[in-house]
């Protein structure tokens, strides 16, 4: 009965993507393409006909298990504390799935395979607001085929949720750039919120975004009361965006996988998190643990680059590893990308913003790590920024067309 219920989610899936792009051909081809590479792999790894990494004693394994808890003790009543503080936002997520369908390792799955999925669309409309056509196809193919995306959005872990978390709050960036809209600033809090349940040094990313809107709002108010006039931005945006930011860092709540936002600057505190992360057969080299505030720059830029490009060969001690030499191997490709693409990146404000979101998770993702297992994981939560970003030049450099490829 499980199984049944779980292959009746891939089809309903399917049938959604078939309907909803019924008029969109090139759409529905590369949206077909990620579902089924994505759910054959599920459906390999579930039915034993091979065996994916993580996908039976990992952190997946355990919050399909917390769900199964959750659905027992609490049902939907689950709902009620639902946004408390916890790592187990994920588990309370899939348990109301499990209260109302019923308990299935499948259906749990294919909601990853159905946020990985429509990420792929998500890819392909960021790019098509900020760049153009061919730049938004071609951004949607590699996201469709990058190897790690296809590989978590087959398992219950937060990656693919966090990815499309990311994108919507990309999206309501966007949004707010066009026009100050209540609805577009809700979702980009509401969106941010959800990122910090998932993984709580994401929740950065959203203040660096906040910020920006408050000064920008903040400066055209102070330029319009001269005038005598109170701008609808200065109340949609100033006004909440400055109480949120207040109410983060003069708080004491628990942020999760980071701690009290007060103890941040706590360097003790701070280390003692970031070097538990040594351990296991991929662990980085036990010479870059921090164990003085002097030491934070020159190894913290040293583990920012085994976080974006390792493990290295050096570091390869087992067969499986290998794949995460070739992951390495990719996001250099990409940051090429983004540094030919610099110039356009730049001169956009967007753009410009995304960028040094990027660059704030690299640098806290970076610090923070301590094992190649985890860095991979890690980094797959922003590949999607950086496909984004580079978007002009794959298609330059990877597709070869002679068309003039940035048009705005």
């Amino acid at each position: 009965m499980e199984n049944f219920l779980g292959l009746s989610f891939f089809l309903i899936i399917f049938l959604i993507i078939l309907i909803s792009t019924k008029e969109k051909t090139k759409v529905r081809n590369f949206l077909i393409i990620a579902f089924l590479l994505r759910s054959a792999l599920v459906i390999f790894d579930h039915f034993n006909f091979i065996i994916i990494p993580e996908s039976r004693d990992s952190d997946a394994y355990i919050f399909e298990i917390n769900a199964r808890q959750f659905s027992k003790n609490f049902g939907l009543l689950v709902i009620f504390n639902i946004f408390e503080f916890s790592s187990q936002f994920l588990s309370k997520i899939i348990s109301i799935f499990y209260t109302i369908f019923g308990e299935s390792k499948l259906m749990a799955r294919s909601l990853s395979v159905a946020l990985g999925t429509v990420s792929v669309y998500l890819v392909y409309y960021i790019c098509l607001k900020l760049w153009d056509y061919r730049s938004a196809e071609k951004a949607a193919w590699i996201t469709t085929f990058f190897p790690t995306l296809i590989l978590y959005s087959s398992l219950t872990l937060r990656e693919p949720y966090v990815v499309f978390f990311l994108l919507t709050i990309i999206i309501s960036m966007i949004k707010l750039f066009q026009k100050n809209s209540f609805i577009s600033f809700f979702y980009l809090v509401f969106g941010s919120y959800i990122l910090m349940l998932l993984h709580g040094p994401l929740i950065f990313g959203s203040l660096i975004i906040l910020s920006f809107f408050f000064l920008r709002s903040f400066t055209e108010q102070l330029v319009k009361t001269l005038e005598l006039k109170m701008l609808k931005s200065f109340i949609i945006i100033t006004i909440p965006s400055l109480l949120i930011l207040i109410i983060f860092f003069n708080s004491n709540f628990q942020i999760p996988y980071v701690g009290k936002s007060q103890e941040l600057l706590n360097f003790d505190q701070f280390s003692q998190k970031i070097n538990i992360y040594f351990r296991g057969s991929l662990s980085y080299p036990s010479w870059l643990i921090i164990s003085d505030i002097k030491e934070l720059f020159f190894k913290g830029i040293i583990k920012i680059f085994y976080f974006l490009f390792g493990p290295f060969i050096w570091n390869i001690n087992e067969s499986k590893h290998i794949f995460g030499l070739f992951d390495g191997m990719l996001y250099i490709l990409f940051i090429f990308y983004l540094i030919k693409n610099w110039y356009f990146i730049w001169r956009n404000q967007v753009t410009r913003i995304l960028l040094i979101i990027l660059a704030s998770y690299v640098i806290i993702y970076g610090i923070g790590a301590g094992n190649f297992g985890t860095t991979i994981r890690h980094r797959s939560k922003f590949i999607v920024m950086l496909i984004i970003l580079g978007a002009p030049m794959i298609n330059k450099f990877v597709f070869s067309f002679n068309k003039k490829i940035y048009k705005r």
